[in-house]
């Protein structure tokens, strides 16, 4: 079976480095970016990102891949979604990655991405349940896809490895990367050697987060790029 995944931006957030890794270490997933320039959760541009998103080459490419169905994340690939449907009649997996809305434009297209798609992929447990209704639910192919978490590796010589924590996407609203990092400073008491690595592009919140960690009294244990 070969899978085509579709995707609106490139970018170091956690959707596009998932897809990026999976179609480079699977020949049978083909990914699509529709916008490899647009910086992920740009403000004040949707209307732009779109038209530029749905040009020629991206209906060229649906056509040529030949996949047996295709994996569409977050609201701005809809209406390809909706598109792919009625074109070529193949099935169709609609991936919800936040639990919540992000504006008005994220909740109309999921709402209708939901009930269109043959099949709903979430992030979360949560995720499926703030923005899935049940009576959906329960008339589509339905997976939560977490991301297991392998045992702290032991150091040959009997010595616990300091443990290390990441997070991985944007900085906005959204994430609530000011939780973890409460969090982690809670767990920094009890492993005094533990380290809180962020990676992402600033979507509103990077400022904010800087300074807890500063009030926090965390600026050795964690490190933001």
């Amino acid at each position: 079976m070969h899978i085509l995944h579709v995707i609106p931006t490139g970018g170091v957030g956690g959707v596009e480095t998932a897809a990026k890794k999976a179609a480079a270490t699977n020949k049978n997933v083909t990914l699509i970016i529709l916008a490899k320039d647009a910086k992920p959760g740009a403000r004040g541009k949707i209307l732009g990102t779109l038209l530029t998103m749905f040009r020629f080459s991206i209906f060229s490419r649906l056509r040529v891949t030949q996949s047996d169905v295709a994996v569409f994340s977050l609201w701005k690939t809809v209406p390809l979604l909706i598109y792919w449907k009625v074109r070529y009649r193949k099935p169709a997996l609609f991936f919800l990655h936040s639990s919540k809305d992000k504006h008005l434009f994220d909740f109309v297209f999921t709402r209708i991405a939901v009930r269109v798609a043959d099949g709903i992929l979430a992030d979360s447990r949560s995720t499926l349940e703030k923005r899935v209704a049940k009576s959906i639910a329960r008339t589509k192919w339905v997976r939560v896809v977490s991301m297991l978490v392998g045992d702290v590796t032991k150091h040959p010589h009997g010595r616990r490895s300091p443990y290390r924590f990441i997070y991985w996407g944007r900085f906005n609203e959204n994430k609530n990367v000011e939780t973890a990092l409460k969090l982690f400073a809670e767990i920094r008491r009890l492993l005094p050697d533990s380290h809180f690595l962020l990676i992402g592009p600033d979507d509103g919140t990077l400022r904010r987060c800087k300074d807890l960690v500063r009030t926090l009294d965390l600026a050795s244990a964690v490190t933001c790029r």
